[in-house]
């Protein structure tokens, strides 16, 4: 935190390329500087950045119409006296839509509504430190459930699928929903543990001139009830859209070309949080490129062969929460999930019991900020002052122990899973 996030960020790019990361695939050879800042380039603004972008998007239309005010007015009046229950609303909320449009879009949105609320609380209050980590936790829980919730969800299905076992879209949610469910209390009860004193006894209720609906509130409602459905579906119609990012760019269209939002706005995005995702996404490909991961899963390959079903599970889900709180959830699941599969069929395990509880490990780490969207996305919150509400000691504090107690409900789910792929 010497320097700003964004700032260390940029520095991946420019010491990947002089340190000549970046190799070509077919000889093995380093690329020359100006190839390899071609690769660099070619993967600094991805499929995620767009979808962030698209998020940002919606956020400043709903901001425009006063939707996020509505939200957390409404949330507020039925939740505002009893502060905990507030969390768990919310949380229930991020979990939910996490599901389904993806835990990069929805924690982005919700931000937009809770911080109206925390900006009226002082500082230093607990219940602002609560809110956004609850916010990221249940992000992360909500990208578990579904093959469209998150990135190393799909990767580990089509990597099963490559190897010919087959994952449904209802399989997938059978094994993995009680799970997140359950998880998903026990985070409320840890936070409500860890933060005895919330530092408030209602929540403020939210003040504001409310505006009559106009058309522009209409098209707003139906470009994002468009978009989400066009997330949701995109297994339907990738043949048309091919991915995420490239709906995501529809709300942008709409809303800047009809003059719901300006320039003005287009210059408030957070391009701080962009360019550290897009630095994410760069330290990943060198990570990849480098074969660094894949050297140290190779160097213990052999010792965990011998390893039972259920004990391999609990070292591998071990070694992939520590490897995510380095290294982000989806570069992980590119580089493990695959030799997850080879080690489950060469020791005759179940290959899907696995592959799922390493995957859904893959989204559990949260000890640090950098390695998934929610963290980071609640990490860069600020008040009107733009000071940040959360530090990166604050995820250690508190994510780190959340990280192992999933570790153990993992491993009690382990012994459920091979009954539901039996």
């Amino acid at each position: 935190e010497a320097v700003p996030f964004f700032t260390a960020a940029m520095l991946i790019p420019l010491l990947t390329v002089m340190l000549q990361i970046p190799s070509d695939p077919a000889t093995d050879t380093p690329l020359g500087a100006k190839e390899a800042a071609s690769a660099v380039f070619a993967h600094f603004f991805n499929d995620t950045s767009m979808l962030i972008v698209g998020g940002f998007t919606i956020s400043a239309a709903f901001a425009k119409c006063q939707f996020e005010l509505q939200i957390a007015n409404f949330i507020q009046q039925r939740f505002g006296r009893r502060p905990r229950l507030f969390l768990l609303a919310l949380m229930s909320l991020c979990f939910f839509l996490s599901m389904w449009v993806s835990n990069v879009t929805a924690p982005l949105l919700l931000l937009g509504v809770v911080l109206p609320i925390l900006r009226d609380l002082p500082q230093d209050c607990n219940f602002i430190k609560a809110a956004l980590l609850v916010l990221a936790f249940s992000g992360n829980l909500g990208g578990m459930p579904t093959p469209i919730a998150s990135p190393q969800n799909a990767i580990a299905i089509g990597d099963a699928s490559k190897f010919g076992y087959d994952i449904s879209f209802a399989e997938w949610m059978e094994a993995t929903l009680p799970f997140c469910v359950v998880g998903l209390l026990v985070c409320w009860g840890y936070v409500c543990l860890v933060f005895r004193d919330l530092g408030i006894e209602e929540v403020p209720e939210i003040v504001y001139e409310r505006h009559p609906y106009g058309k522009s509130h209409f098209v707003v409602v139906g470009v994002t009830l468009a978009t989400v459905g066009l997330w949701c579906t995109l297994t339907l119609t990738e043949d048309v859209f091919g991915s995420l990012g490239i709906v995501a760019i529809f709300p942008l269209l709409c809303f800047f070309s009809l003059g719901i939002l300006g320039k003005r706005d287009f210059n408030n995005f957070s391009w701080n949080l962009i360019f550290l995702i897009n630095g994410g996404n760069v330290l990943g490909y060198a990570i990849d490129n480098s074969e660094l991961l894949q050297l140290f899963v190779d160097s213990i390959k052999d010792q965990l062969s011998e390893l039972g079903e259920w004990p391999l599970l609990i070292v591998l889900c071990a070694i992939l929460l520590l490897v995510t709180t380095f290294v982000s959830h989806s570069v992980s699941a590119i580089i493990i999930i695959p030799v997850v599969i080879q080690l489950a069929e060469s020791s005759g395990h179940n290959v899907q019991v696995l592959v799922v509880a390493c995957t859904l490990m893959c989204s559990s780490s949260m000890a640090l900020p950098m390695t998934s969207f929610p963290n980071m996305n609640s990490l860069l919150a600020t008040d009107d002052h733009q000071n940040n509400y959360l530090s990166v000691k604050h995820y250690v504090m508190y994510g780190l122990p959340f990280s192992i107690i999933l570790l153990t409900l993992m491993a009690a789910w382990g012994l459920v899973l091979p009954l539901i792929f039996g």
